[in-house]
């Protein structure tokens, strides 16, 4: 029977190389575009070896989506709220706080990075969650009201949009306000 602790410190280790690895990767993004960075580049600048990165993500793509997981997992709940304004209210303020505490990094991820790819893969892995919450929130019903893939691919454009916008503006324009505004758009069906 496993140790209750070394089970624990592996998975600290295992954290500690995911955090490693991202942080590597963020980095490397302050000076070159996500197309130039290779494999190779994100291991040497976290001191891991290459078997190492692979142990844990297939590439680049898979480490990005694996970073930006939690926001990703915040966003795609806002039209999973069944309607509720509150509770949709408090994710909205929740996802645009992580803006807030966070802006140097979508602001990186965004727009100042010059790569079209990063922005990509987040509204891709921000459109395949929301898909997936909008398709078990709608199982029980014989046809959904919506086509799924577009519904997906709206709400996914539309926030990342509203974000970089926010972004750009200089955040001029306060969360509680954003918030109230976005909720009465993701109310309206």
């Amino acid at each position: 029977m496993p140790n209750i602790n070394s089970i624990a410190k592996k998975d600290l280790r295992i954290e500690r190389t995911h955090k490693i690895l991202c942080n590597a990767l963020l980095e490397l993004l302050k000076d070159h575009t996500f197309e130039e960075i290779r494999v190779k580049d994100i291991c040497e600048k976290a001191m891991v070896h290459r078997s190492t990165f692979y142990t844990h993500f297939e590439d680049k793509n898979h480490l990005l989506t694996y970073g930006l997981q939690d926001m990703i997992n915040l966003i795609t709940s806002l039209k999973t709220s069944k309607g509720n304004i509150e509770t949709s209210n408090e994710i909205i303020q929740k996802v645009f706080n992580h803006v807030y505490e966070n802006h140097s990094l979508y602001e990186l991820l965004l727009y100042k990075c010059s790569s079209n790819t990063t922005v990509s893969i987040f509204q891709n892995q921000i459109s395949y969650d929301f898909k997936n919450r909008l398709a078990h929130d709608t199982e029980n019903e014989e046809k959904p009201a919506i086509n799924l893939e577009i519904a997906s691919q709206f709400y996914a454009g539309a926030i990342i949009s509203v974000i970089t916008w926010w972004l750009k503006s200089g955040m001029s324009i306060s969360i509680e306000r954003i918030s109230q505004e976005l909720t009465v758009l993701l109310q309206h069906r």
